[in-house]
């Protein structure tokens, strides 16, 4: 009788384990309104296509990934709420998103209030970087870039140049010091800055169009820069036009007369079409849903996915039991944990050991090419830099 009983307990508790820790879950806070809902979408999907081919091979460990996402309309305030709800109603034990600067910076306090990592890849405001705790970004800070682009007007001798950024970015006044500091030909230096409404948006481009041999570097996030980039027509034929590598092109830069003025900062590999990781993005987008298109921000949300995945398969262990008698011996204590009724603490640590083991993560093969990692000192993977065309036909 004795023995029923243990059997009956040692369902019980499969049973309840099973589906207490059936899962993994992660957080996605953006804005899925006007003209960033695509861009939103798109990333959304790059993460989805590759969890559910994780998910297909039998998960982490036997543990499936879910996404959970909310909408933060570009809001810091409701970015903050957004991401503590994730955390603590959620239970998600990392977080992707923060598509401008504002609610990039609002999702980093969360998480490192909360100890759970933040894998940003969205933007690349410079609050991000550094020795701040639990982010880890996937592309180079913005003064990294911009810093590339001071050296690239330096060996080109440029001497008039112009920055245009929205009113509430508080990096402007760090990128012109950066930029004056560092190119000796600059003759002279302008700043138009733009605010969301219409007759600022004019008066911006009207500035803009009065100049004449003047290099023109819009800073700032996709999401920052859309209301502007919505409504002004590049054309001049003198100019030349600079984005950060957060801009999406196609959807964002719409009225384009002169295709050859522009001209981008790119971290990824100039060949990163033809590379193994896209192949497998274009993949796992198709299993996802046959009517999707990649893009490069939902390619770029498939890699912030794949070293998500690196570092949960170095931190998640399976719970293994070689002899089913082996189940009967096991602590008060841990039998109450795998059945759900004490599971305080189980997040964070997960969320604490992530955030470890990808800090000292130095290489990582993405399927690009190159090996990069985090050091710990730098919070960012370090991709090469380079200046090139967008493709808009």
């Amino acid at each position: 009788m004795l023995r029923f009983y243990y059997v009956v307990l040692g369902c019980l508790l499969a049973i309840l384990s099973s589906s207490a820790f059936s899962s993994i879950n992660v957080g996605l806070v953006a804005s899925f309104d006007d003209e960033q809902e695509a861009r939103s979408l798109a990333y959304q999907y790059g993460i989805q296509a590759l969890f559910k081919r994780v998910n297909t091979e039998g998960g982490i460990k036997g543990k499936s990934l879910t996404l959970e996402v909310l909408n933060d309309h570009a809001n810091s305030e409701l970015a903050t709420s957004n991401a503590q709800r994730l955390i603590t109603r959620k239970k998600t034990i990392a977080l992707f998103g923060g598509d401008t600067l504002q609610t990039a910076d609002a999702i980093k306090q969360v998480a490192f209030r909360e100890k759970v990592p933040y894998l940003s890849s969205m933007t690349s405001s410079p609050s991000l970087y550094g020795k701040v705790g639990y982010v880890l970004n996937l592309k180079p800070s913005m003064l990294h870039e911009f810093d590339a682009l001071c050296r690239y007007f330096t060996q080109e001798k440029k001497h008039r140049l112009a920055v245009v950024h929205a009113r509430n970015s508080i990096y402007a006044d760090l990128i012109k010091q950066s930029c004056l500091s560092s190119v000796p030909n600059v003759s002279s230096f302008k700043t138009f800055k733009f605010g969301t409404i219409r007759s600022s948006i004019e008066r911006t481009h009207l500035g803009l169009q009065s100049l004449r041999d003047y290099d023109v570097v819009f800073v700032g996030s996709n999401g920052d820069l859309a209301p502007l980039l919505k409504q002004i027509n590049i054309s001049s034929i003198s100019n030349s036009y600079y984005f950060l590598s957060g801009i999406e092109f196609r959807r964002s830069v719409q009225n384009v007369e002169n295709k050859r003025a522009l001209k981008f900062i790119e971290y990824l590999p100039v060949n990163y079409l033809s590379s193994k990781a896209y192949s497998k993005y274009k993949l796992d987008l198709n299993a996802l849903s046959p009517a999707l298109q990649p893009s490069k921000i939902g390619f770029e949300g498939y890699l912030a996915a794949s070293v998500l995945t690196a570092g949960l398969e170095a931190v998640v262990s399976p719970f293994e039991i070689e002899d089913p008698n082996d189940l009967f011996r096991l602590p008060l204590s841990v039998a109450r944990k795998l059945t759900g009724w004490v599971q305080s603490g189980s997040q964070n640590t997960l969320s604490r050991e992530l955030s470890n083991a990808l800090n000292v993560t130095h290489t990582l093969d993405l399927g690009l090419g190159l090996y990069l990692g985090f050091d710990g000192e730098n919070n960012y993977l370090d991709f090469p830099l380079h200046i090139s065309e967008p493709q808009l036909d």
